[in-house]
C-alpha cells in the first residue's frame, strides 16, 4: 500500500482532534474577551461618574448603552460568526477526508474503479462510492454526517435562515433532536442571541459544536476499521507497528 493509505487514519485522528482543540480554545478566548470588555465598560462608566459627576439616571442610560453595544459584539455577531464558520470549516475537512479515504480505500482494496470528484450530493456520492468497494458501516453514523451537511448549506447558501433554505423541513426535523440546534423564535427565550437578531436563524450551542468533531472521528474511525486500514501507531522492539 502507499504510505499515504497506511498513514491515513492515523493523520485523520491527528487532524480532528486539532480541530476540537481549535474549538474549545477560541470559545475560551472569546469568552475572555468578552469579560475583558465588560470590566473595561465599567472603569470607563467610574471614571465618567467622577468626572462628569453622573446622577444615578445617567450612569444607568451610559451603562445601558455601552451593555447594548457590547452583547451586539459578543453574543450576537462573535459567537454566531465563530460557530458558524467553525461548522463550515470542519464540513470542508470532512469532505477532503472522504475524498482521501475513497483513494486509499481503492489502494487498499485494489478496486479498478476512480474515486469521484463530486459537484453536489457530496457526501452520498462517497457513501455510494464507498458501498461499492465493498466497505460499509452503520447507517446512522451516515445519518449524523447528512445532518450536518444540511447545516453547512444552510448557512453557505441563506446564511442560517431557516426560511430561506431548501431544507427547512429537514432542518426543523433536527433542530427537536436536542442536539444543541436551535431555530429562533420571538415567542421564545433563550441563552442564545440570533444573528441580526432576526427569526428563523440557526444557532448552535457549543455541545452541538463538539459533537460534530466527535461524529466525524466515530465515521472515519469506523470505515478506517471496515477498510482495515489502521488508525493507531506505536514503536516497539525497534519497530513501528500499525494497529
Amino acid at each position: 500500500m502507499k504510505s499515504d493509505t497506511v498513514f491515513f487514519g492515523i493523520l485523520t485522528k491527528s487532524v480532528f482532534e486539532g480541530l476540537n482543540e481549535y474549538y474549545e480554545k477560541i470559545e475560551s478566548l472569546l469568552a475572555s474577551a468578552k469579560e475583558e470588555n465588560k470590566s473595561r465598560i465599567a472603569q470607563e462608566i467610574g471614571k465618567m461618574v467622577k468626572q462628569l459627576a453622573l446622577s444615578k439616571d445617567e450612569e444607568y442610560s451610559e451603562w445601558d448603552l455601552k451593555m447594548q453595544e457590547h452583547d451586539t459584539t459578543y453574543d450576537m455577531l462573535f459567537t454566531n460568526f465563530f460557530r458558524y464558520s467553525f461548522i463550515v470549516l470542519t464540513s470542508l475537512a470532512l469532505e477532503d477526508h472522504l475524498h482521501r479515504f475513497c483513494y486509499a480505500l481503492q489502494d487498499a482494496k485494489k478496486h479498478p474503479k476512480t474515486p469521484p470528484n463530486p459537484r453536489s450530493n457530496i457526501i452520498e456520492t462517497y457513501k455510494n462510492y464507498v458501498q461499492q468497494v465493498g466497505v460499509s458501516v452503520q447507517p446512522d453514523l451516515w445519518e449524523r454526517i447528512k445532518d450536518l451537511n444540511i447545516i453547512r448549506n444552510c448557512i453557505v447558501h441563506s446564511s442560517g435562515n431557516v426560511n430561506r433554505s431548501r431544507y427547512k423541513s429537514d432542518l426543523i426535523r433536527i433542530s427537536k433532536k436536542d442536539i444543541g440546534i436551535n431555530i429562533s423564535r420571538k415567542v421564545e427565550h433563550t441563552e442564545l442571541t440570533p444573528l441580526y437578531l432576526n427569526d428563523n436563524m440557526l444557532m448552535f450551542e457549543p455541545r452541538y459544536c463538539k459533537s460534530v468533531i466527535d461524529d466525524i472521528r466515530v465515521l472515519l474511525e469506523a470505515l478506517c476499521k471496515a477498510a482495515q486500514l489502521p488508525t493507531r501507531m506505536r514503536f516497539e522492539d525497534k519497530k513501528f507497528i500499525f494497529e
